[in-house]
């Protein structure tokens, strides 16, 4: 009987077996799967904090923006104010820095959760009378009878389409978030069931008023609206009154302590809650970061 030695010089043949190859693959397929995983991690986690950081920046430059009174139009229109009602806008023209003939810059608004641009913010301008007697200081008028409240001002939203008074120019700013990031819930008052879908900040006029200068935006702080009409997910905004006022009311601005912005990229375990706010002092926008998708 043949018998076949497998031994070679006392030594095993070279090589791997079936078994030991497979084995080799699957450790090292898992721990390039697990390596992609946490990168990927990583990167998502990267992304979502640029993204929430956008906007954070973004609230606090519409801040600033109308503390400091700047106009995003420059030189591209004109405001004037009848003896009653609201501005009427036209043609380019600009008088110094938050005002012009008989109109003061009083604020801005920033939409959110667009509907079909749910990544995109959209922030518009409100300008105002500077006087309720018709007058224009500088314009031929040393003095004037200026604004009480908001709606004295009767403020009128910059925003494209057509107003019936005249012209109407669009100021429309638009800021891109990124990251998937969506607005998952936004509130006012720390009261979940009191929803909105806009910040607006606005100079108190009252708080601006001299009777040798009328009033100036840029030269006091912003106080905190909502505007109650925008409280699900629209379209753009376009011109249909709901940024105006009578000389009664402002029915759908409302003036609040705080408004939360709760934002979300899909993720189970993470969110971001901004809280716009004065708490009793001046208005700041802070961050949370949560470890929930509802930033509960």
């Amino acid at each position: 009987m043949l018998y076949t030695n497998p031994m070679i010089g006392g030594k095993r043949p070279h090589g791997f077996t079936i078994v030991e190859v497979v084995i080799v693959l699957g450790v090292t397929s898992a721990l390039f799967i697990s390596t992609v995983l946490v990168v990927n991690g990583r990167q998502a986690t990267a992304d979502f904090d640029q993204a929430i950081g956008v906007v954070q920046s973004r609230i606090q430059q519409v801040m600033d923006d109308v503390t400091n009174g700047f106009y995003p139009l420059g030189n591209s229109f004109t405001c004037t104010a009848p003896a009653s009602g609201e501005p009427n806008l036209s043609g380019p023209s600009m008088n110094g820095q938050g005002q012009n003939s008989g109109c003061v810059f009083l604020g801005k608004i920033m939409q959110f959760d667009v509907l079909s641009k749910p990544q995109t913010i959209y922030t518009y301008s409100l300008v105002g009378r500077q006087c309720t007697d018709g007058q224009a200081i500088g314009n031929g008028s040393a003095t004037c009878d200026t604004p009480k409240t908001l709606a004295d001002a009767y403020p009128v939203g910059l925003l494209p389409s057509a107003n019936p008074l005249g012209s109407k120019e669009d100021s429309t700013e638009t800021t891109q978030i990124g990251a998937q990031l969506e607005v998952v819930n936004m509130y006012y008052n720390n009261n979940p069931a009191q929803k909105t879908r806009s910040v607006a900040f606005i100079t108190n006029p009252s708080s601006l008023s001299s009777a040798t200068n009328g009033i100036t935006a840029g030269t006091e702080s912003a106080q905190l609206y909502v505007d109650k009409a925008v409280t699900t997910q629209q379209s753009q905004q376009t011109y249909n009154g709901n940024l105006d006022c009578t000389s009664i009311s402002c029915p759908n601005y409302q003036q609040v302590s705080n408004v939360n912005i709760c934002l979300s990229d899909g993720s189970p375990n993470r969110s971001a809650l901004i809280d716009i706010g004065d708490h009793g002092r001046q208005l700041a926008v802070n961050l949370s970061i949560k470890g929930t998708a509802g930033c509960s």
